[in-house]
């Protein structure tokens, strides 16, 4: 009971006025809805690669041709590599590559050709295109063997072999349609989920300068001299800050899902909401943690600096946790933006709720363990300094 009481008065102090309304509900929704309103038009088009073929050879341009016939790709020709350059810093090509001079003469010497790759930062499209790469010199690198093969066994002109091998290798015989589901259809959802984390994140972190007020005008002090329990501080606060949440969380699914039109790759909007709330509860657990260790007022600003940022980088709010190392992957299991947005995925790639339920639990351990050395190390007796 002394725990609801100290959750309502909680809430009516974050969101008993115009202000607190506009900071902690109407501007989150507005920035999510805008990032997902951009990204969502971005992740309709295809990746643009382009390519400057120097090859004196004939390979150079089988190369190419079997870039182009890849599914997401749109790769144009430019010519010269200055032009390449200029298009790669003006982002206006997610990547490029150069086929060099020598390209044919160096495959039909049976060496490996050095293909230049350019890019920004290392990005998803940049490392397919990098896979493709390689898996088109392999192609040609075995029709060339083939038709050599071919060519000792019955006299026939290798040149002309393998321009017949390569030209049909090139016309796919299989036709393939484009399933319009919503299997991870939109390659930035996994940044959409985690600004929206990030943003979950900042707020319940916002709960830790209602406790240092707290502190620094005693009223911690004085609702400790009741007969009011630690834990029930801490949960009191605990409850008040997930009621915020909850609504935060509610507001912007119903406005992105029901105003924008965004399906968020085809998830039921109540499992994407309990995604999002368990991630929250776990999100409150760290501010409640990060809480009870902060004395000193000058050094709040810095919570954030601390406790969002460094966790969203490592949790893969900002970019993929696969392209990271491998050390730093098994970091991100210690955080509970890592297991959000895992969960999130899968439910993108059609996968039943079944499937994440070892995510939530995860992510509801991190609330419990979290909430539990809150409570502990709050101390309401001590004031801030």
């Amino acid at each position: 009971m002394n725990s609801l009481i100290i959750a309502g008065s909680f809430i009516r102090r974050m969101l008993g006025n115009r202000k607190a309304l506009l900071s902690r509900i109407i501007i989150p929704v507005a920035v999510i809805s805008a990032i997902i309103g951009v990204t969502a038009s971005m992740g309709a088009e295809n990746i643009r690669i382009i390519y400057y073929n120097a090859d004196q050879g004939q390979l150079g341009k089988h190369m190419a041709t079997g870039l182009q016939g890849k599914q997401g790709f749109t790769v144009e020709a430019v010519d010269s590599i200055e032009e390449v350059k200029r298009q790669i810093v003006a982002h206006q090509a997610s990547g490029a590559l150069v086929i060099p001079r020598d390209f044919s003469a160096v495959l039909m010497e049976g060496k490996q050709p050095e293909v230049e790759l350019f890019e920004l930062t290392q990005t998803k499209s940049t490392v397919m295109l990098h896979q493709y790469s390689d898996a088109e010199i392999t192609r040609v690198q075995q029709a060339i063997v083939q038709t050599r093969a071919a060519d000792t066994a019955k006299g026939q002109d290798h040149q002309a072999l393998l321009e017949q091998l390569l030209a049909q290798q090139e016309q796919s015989a299989i036709k393939t349609n484009v399933d319009p589901g919503h299997y991870n259809s939109n390659p930035y959802f996994n940044s959409i989920i985690g600004f929206m984390l990030m943003f979950l994140l900042m707020m319940s972190s916002g709960g830790i300068h209602i406790i240092m007020e707290d502190r620094v005008n005693r009223t911690m002090q004085r609702v400790f001299s009741a007969p009011v329990h630690t834990w029930e501080i801490t949960l009191g606060n605990f409850l008040g800050n997930a009621a915020i949440g909850t609504i935060q969380i509610t507001v912007t699914l119903l406005f992105t899902r029901y105003v924008i039109g965004y399906e968020y790759n085809g998830i039921p909007v109540w499992a994407l909401f309990l995604v999002l709330e368990c991630f929250l509860l776990a999100a409150i657990g760290m501010s409640s943690a990060i809480a009870g260790t902060v004395r000193d007022t000058r050094s709040l600003g810095q919570v954030n600096n601390i406790l969002v940022t460094p966790t969203c980088m490592i949790g893969g709010c900002f970019w993929p946790i696969a392209i990271m190392p491998d050390f730093m992957q098994k970091i991100a299991n210690f955080v509970p933006q890592k297991w959000a947005i895992d969960a999130a995925m899968k439910l993108a790639d059609g996968e039943k709720l079944t499937t994440i339920a070892s995510n939530l639990g995860i992510l509801l351990l991190f609330a419990v363990l979290l909430l539990s050395i809150g409570a502990s190390i709050l101390r309401p007796a001590q004031k801030a300094l």
